[in-house]
């Protein structure tokens, strides 16, 4: 992985018990996230440019800390000329 996923930001832009807004960018070996208008991350990867399928998860819950419920919706996907 060449570059840094994460940004400077101390903290990421989420609100909690509201809807975020999540955009991803890939081009290429290029992935670029932002979250409520804050960019993330920015890095280029080799593994991921290859094709395939993507996939929505959640990262970093404490062990006996759930349960959590996540939800997904008004999710585009489309493909950047």
């Amino acid at each position: 992985m060449v570059g840094s996923p994460r940004n400077n930001q101390s903290r990421t832009p989420n609100k909690n018990n509201s809807w975020n807004r999540f955009v991803v960018r890939a081009v290429g070996d290029r992935i670029q996230t932002w979250v409520n208008g804050t960019k993330i991350a920015d890095f280029s990867d080799a593994e991921s440019s290859k094709k395939g399928f993507f996939g929505l998860q959640v990262h970093g819950i404490a062990k006996g800390s759930g349960p959590f419920e996540v939800r997904w919706k008004d999710i585009r996907v489309r493909e950047l000329k």
